[in-house]
């Protein structure tokens, strides 16, 4: 019950408000009187407790023999007033931040911390994306949400995705995926993952990925930036392309692990 009293809390009801309410939820129709005994709230504050829950449409009420009596609504009719009061405190949010937005020097180049707020902003990019999308993502990043969400865009627009599995093992619902293959080499050289997300051509995510606890990215629509990062994906995946169609002619040229084609500086 402390748990579900503090989730309450979140979304502004009072704690005496949250005690009134599970001491309904928990025993049923009840008087005011009886509502004050079970929750442990004063009677000189029960009732305007109650008061505001009848309000907020999360108690009803019934005249019963010389008294009021009270019940609760569900938890999931709680809940349904709850998101449709999120939904409409977002939308009037929005509508009133449209008055205060002014433009933005879209070159500026924006520095982004944390795991989970760049795997949010990924998962912005790619619902927002209209005409293509292009990403580089390991295994790790590969959530079930951002699967999905991959998955729900193949349908609709043009997708580049190459993905990194240090197992091999490529865990994914898309269809066309690039499988890169050489992930121990990548991060033997580089001592970390990547993510990469170009939306539309028009912005652009790169982030470096030690670990769940550190992670650094950089955002921006930068003309520049977002060219140089579509031809960086774009041209994994050429060379992946071409390793898969010549793939043994390759190998005996330049090694199994292709250690001859990443020597740049050497001329074959």
């Amino acid at each position: 019950m402390e748990r579900i009293i503090q989730v309450l809390r979140r979304f502004n009801y009072t704690e005496t408000e949250a005690k009134v309410y599970m001491a309904l939820l928990q025993n049923g129709i009840q008087t005011g009187y009886e509502v004050s005994k079970s929750s442990g709230v004063p009677r000189s504050k029960v009732y305007n407790a109650l008061e505001m829950l009848v309000s907020r449409g999360v108690v009803v009420t019934t005249a019963g023999n010389k008294t009021i009596l009270y019940r609760a609504e569900s938890i999931d009719r709680l809940s349904s007033l709850i998101q449709a009061s999120v939904d409409e405190g977002i939308q009037e949010l929005q509508q009133e931040a449209e008055k205060y937005t002014h433009a933005v020097d879209d070159e500026q180049i924006w520095k982004m911390s944390g795991y989970q707020c760049i795997l949010d902003k990924c998962k912005e990019m790619i619902r927002s994306s209209e005409k293509n999308l292009m990403i580089q993502i390991w295994q790790e990043e590969l959530t079930d949400e951002i699967d999905q969400l991959l998955l729900e865009k193949e349908q609709d627009i043009k997708l580049l995705v190459i993905l990194y599995d240090e197992k091999e093992q490529y865990r994914t619902g898309l269809k066309h995926v690039y499988k890169h293959g050489f992930e121990n080499d990548k991060l033997q050289e580089t001592g970390c993952r990547w993510l990469t997300v170009v939306a539309d051509e028009k912005e652009m995510l790169h982030a470096s990925i030690r670990n769940s606890a550190v992670a650094d990215a950089a955002y921006t629509k930068n003309a520049s930036m977002v060219f140089f990062a579509k031809e960086y994906v774009q041209h994994d995946a050429y060379a992946i392309r071409m390793i898969d169609l010549i793939g043994e002619q390759v190998r005996e040229r330049f090694g199994e692990d292709m250690e001859g084609v990443r020597d740049v500086f050497a001329i074959h």
